[in-house]
């Protein structure tokens, strides 16, 4: 509580009646037991200003005392609409000035690795995290279940949904149409229930079905993304971690007008949800560790989306995704349309592709990925020519991942290497492969 207090106090005019006025607004004659230190955390919130207590109430959906993604938290952020576009600035980055408001004032805490200057995650304390979660719930922002049961009456009348139950739960979702943001994350998990109006959410355990499935109380099974065509107003959709989400996914029409974020990374899913849904305004997309291998062709023209997750199996037109900020996961052959359209995406920040020099890439194979070799002597300095020419528009760049298995015949070469390490914005790069030896020399 100090330490908030500190916080508080340092962003603070150095002024005598600025201090005084918090020295007052302190009942420092309660000395009931942690009333105090309640007091202090209460005084530290209540200072901020609107937006970021929108932000630090969302904190609340998370566990305390857990890792959390700064990647995510601000992508979640953005995409419940908390962050506003300013002039000459990306939403994310005026997302990172409010962590860093918020860390100034120790709301939250920075975890830095020793040999990194930045930081990638954050915590929050468990008093901090229950002082979220009980301003969340009093001004109906959301609703975080971490015990072992959810009242029905007061559950369903929240715009946003966090579920962390292990033990037996029911969760009341008769209003979900209402429903902006659900989470769901891995602890949610076999004896949990979840009903959607007359039906009921029941993931079971691993030893009968790796799967999570919504049965209906009428005896007919259907899948629980199903049960989106009912919320019209989602914008923030997580169930990262679910590896039993699907076993046998159907297709799903679903409104999904006002989705922003969607995670569906480390599922078992083998196919795209929402194959012929539309996604207008859809910003980020997370497919890392699934099975899919085709993707709407309404997201290869989104000019929302600004960060895609792929899983190394997708093929995936960019030509149009000019506005993207991240893109991941992506193959990139040789001589291909994906190659000569890299240059246009001139608002790349993150970078990660995996390139096949010198090898046949047989996306029809089983694994997705299958090579033979073919006449490795061929146009070898043109490929990797051509992909250098490509990354040197990217002047954007602040971090790129650039892997060249093995399997492939042609080394990392310098000129590659060169057209990235030339933009000035660029802070880490990363290479995996076979490097050339005039490249060490260099």
């Amino acid at each position: 509580a100090l330490v908030v207090l500190g916080g508080l106090l340092s962003g603070k005019e150095k002024q005598f009646e600025v201090w005084r006025n918090i020295l007052k607004s302190m009942k420092w004659s309660n000395y009931e037991a942690g009333n105090q230190c309640l007091e202090i955390l209460a005084l530290s919130y209540s200072c901020l200003p609107y937006h970021m207590k929108l932000c630090f109430m969302y904190l609340g959906a998370f566990k305390e005392e857990t890792e959390i993604s700064v990647s995510k938290l601000i992508k979640l952020w953005i995409g419940d609409d908390f962050i506003p576009q300013q002039d000459g600035k990306t939403r994310e980055e005026t997302a990172n000035d409010y962590l860093r408001e918020l860390i100034q004032r120790c709301l939250v805490q920075p975890l830095l690795p020793a040999h990194k200057q930045g930081f990638k995650r954050v915590r929050i304390h468990g008093l901090l995290c229950e002082l979220a979660r009980s301003e969340a719930r009093e001004s109906r922002f959301f609703y975080c279940e971490n015990g072992d049961a959810v009242s029905r009456a007061e559950g369903k009348y929240y715009r946003r949904l966090a579920l962390h139950t292990k033990l037996i739960a029911f969760h009341e979702l008769s209003n979900s149409e209402k429903l902006r943001s659900l989470l769901i994350f891995p602890g949610v998990i076999e004896s949990c229930v979840i009903t959607v109006g007359h039906q009921a959410l029941r993931p079971f355990s691993r030893a009968f079905c790796h799967a999570f499935f919504l049965f209906p109380l009428w005896g007919f099974q259907h899948n629980i993304l199903e049960q989106l065509t009912s919320m019209q107003y989602i914008r923030v959709l997580e169930l990262e971690g679910h590896e039993r989400l699907a076993c046998d996914l159907k297709s799903v029409q679903s409104n999904l007008n006002h989705l922003r974020y969607m995670s569906l990374r480390n599922t078992n899913l083998g196919e795209f949800p929402f194959p012929e849904s539309n996604f207008p305004l859809l910003q980020t997309l997370d497919i890392r560790g699934t099975f899919i291998r085709k993707l709407p062709g309404i997201l290869e023209s989104l000019d929302t989306l600004r960060h895609i997750y792929l899983n190394w199996r997708v093929s995936l037109d960019i030509r149009r995704l000019t506005n993207l900020q991240t893109l991941h996961g992506v193959i990139i052959l040789p001589n291909s349309q994906a190659e000569r359209n890299l240059m246009a995406l001139t608002n790349l920040r993150k970078l990660r592709f995996r390139t096949w020099r010198g090898v046949e890439y047989r996306p029809e194979s089983p694994n997705g990925f299958d090579i033979d070799r073919y006449n490795a002597q061929s146009s070898m300095g043109n490929e990797n020519h051509a992909l250098a020419e490509s990354l040197r528009q990217l002047g954007n760049l602040h971090s790129i991942f650039i892997m060249m298995p093995f399997a492939s015949f042609q080394p990392i070469t310098s000129d590659i290497v060169q057209a990235v390490t030339s933009h000035e914005q660029l802070h880490k790069l990363k290479l995996q492969g076979r490097v050339h030896r005039n490249l060490l020399l260099e």
